[in-house]
């Protein structure tokens, strides 16, 4: 197997050990997603009393939390039945992916703690998927391998886009503009091509959380600019994820060739080192169906 193209630092092969190798040609960072590393996705819930939220929602200088994000969420999933994604996102880990990832989803993700984005492949080719960022372009490794395994991609390569979305001002309202564009591509439109009206987001989005649904932002229109970022990231394993630097130990199979990392495998460095060849579940059930053991 040629892993080369996109290798950034040398490879180690060992019994089919792959160690320290990136196979993504994002920016590498030295940040951990903490907490639960793998579940299923749950859907989020809508806030019985909004007073709990209000001096959140309307505070100048807030950063909305993620009571505020899934409240919205909540409401759009009873809006757009026909979207899918649209998770709580206390449930979305690195590990987490969709049950149905055909589906045009549109998903809210927090970025290491500090920030919120509009992640959907609606409109986009398959193997690929948009990230609507408020504040430019974010292609670390940790939040790319976040990303594409919400798509379950069962080719080699995810590509993941960053269209030219508008920018905002200040450090505290990415979560506005995050709902607005999750709001816009819901109803089929395109975020590049909207000019939001930062001064009444706040107004707005309280108005609607009143009125128990969510209405287009305050905005005109613009003329989007054509260019889009791309990042590709390749995949493997069964669970279409990619490896992860220092976090797990992929192994090849000597039979199909695929990587997969060791804890989809239930594997321990030490099976690893004392195997002759790997064979993985998938090609264990291929051979036992053929020779019948």
């Amino acid at each position: 197997m040629d892993m080369s193209s996109h290798q950034e630092e040398e490879e180690v092969v060992s019994h089919g050990l792959k160690e320290n190798t990136c196979q993504v040609t994002c920016q590498m960072d030295d940040t951990v997603l903490m907490g639960v590393q793998q579940g299923q996705p749950a859907p989020p819930l809508l806030l019985g009393n909004l007073g709990s939220i209000q001096n959140i929602v309307l505070g100048q200088n807030t950063w909305l939390d993620d009571e505020v994000m899934d409240h919205s969420q909540a409401l759009l999933r009873r809006q757009y039945p026909q979207v899918g994604g649209l998770y709580a996102v206390t449930s979305l880990t690195q590990l987490t992916s969709f049950s149905s990832p055909a589906q045009g989803f549109v998903q809210i993700l927090n970025v290491f703690g500090n920030h919120w984005v509009t992640v959907s492949n609606i409109g986009c080719e398959e193997g690929t998927l948009n990230v609507y960022d408020s504040l430019g372009i974010n292609n670390k490794h940790d939040f790319c391998s976040q990303v594409v395994s919400l798509l379950q991609y069962s080719g080699k390569t995810v590509w993941i886009g960053w269209p030219h979305v508008q920018q905002q001002q200040g450090w505290s309202d990415c979560g506005l503009f995050t709902i607005a564009n999750s709001l816009t591509l819901c109803m089929g439109g395109d975020p590049g091509k909207l000019c939001y009206d930062q001064k009444q987001m706040r107004d707005h989005l309280f108005s609607c959380f009143v009125d128990g649904s969510l209405t287009p932002f305050p905005s005109c229109e613009r003329t989007p600019l054509p260019e889009v970022h791309f990042c590709d990231v390749e995949v493997y394993c069964t669970c279409r994820r990619p490896y992860r630097i220092a976090l797990e130990l992929m192994v090849e199979c000597g039979r199909c060739g695929e990587w997969f990392h060791d804890q989809c495998e239930d594997l321990q460095p030490d099976d690893l080192i004392s195997m002759e060849e790997y064979m993985c579940c998938i090609c264990r059930v291929t051979h036992m169906g053929k020779y019948g053991k």
